[in-house]
């Protein structure tokens, strides 16, 4: 019996140190942050939305703490009216098909793509957008030129990790299947790229709401 993982890169995301309880490597950090939840209920003075992120589907609690915040940054490649009335600053970035990058699938393989199509207007790639506001804040070590030097960059700090994870990804702690309530998503409320489709909308599956378990 095994599980899969929650989203499309989540084992890229703990690998990255995209997650409050590990650092870049896959590591455990000396201080552990803050989960989005634990951001949310406690509100904060500032907030960075990055990847598309439309706070009237995608938070599991009232994001009310974003309208009380003194500046809210969207990272985004769109801009529905939820994430409209709580921005202050704009960032606009391109979809997975405009850029390149890496994901790595619950099998522990390393997935690398290039850009499918030209990026619109004046965005960037998300990697890049996040560079320059590093380069701003004067913080080092992140003077990367494209994707792949950020890839092969994780790669040598993750090192013997990478293989020793293979042997556990998938398997559930002591045989038992978590705790916690599951969220059924329909195909067409995913992400914003797809809710943003009046087309898809229009569907069948488009119809579907949300169901917790």
């Amino acid at each position: 019996m095994g599980c899969i993982t929650e989203g499309p890169n989540a084992a890229g995301a703990y690998l990255a140190g995209a997650v409050p309880h590990r650092q870049p490597g896959g590591g455990a950090p000396l201080t552990p942050g803050l989960s989005a939840r634990q951001m949310l209920e406690s509100p904060l003075k500032a907030y960075v939305l990055f990847g598309g992120i439309e706070p009237a589907n995608d938070l599991g609690v009232d994001p009310a703490s974003l309208a009380s915040a003194e500046l809210v940054v969207a990272v985004t490649s769109h801009l529905p009216e939820s994430l409209r009335d709580v921005a202050h600053v704009v960032l606009p970035i391109g979809t997975f098909a405009e850029t390149s990058g890496t994901y790595v699938n619950a099998e522990g393989s390393w997935q690398s793509w290039a850009g499918a199509s030209k990026l619109p207007g004046e965005s960037r790639p998300g990697w890049k957008v996040l560079r320059v506001l590093a380069n701003l804040l004067s913080l080092h070590g992140v003077d990367y030129n494209s994707s792949d030097e950020i890839r092969d960059a994780l790669k040598a700090l993750c090192g013997a990790r990478l293989e020793a994870a293979r042997s556990t990804l998938g398997a559930i702690p002591n045989g038992e299947i978590p705790k916690g309530s599951w969220v059924d998503i329909p195909p067409y409320q995913t992400d914003v790229l797809v809710r943003g489709s009046e087309p898809l909308q229009k569907t069948k599956d488009g119809r579907l709401t949300r169901a917790v378990i």
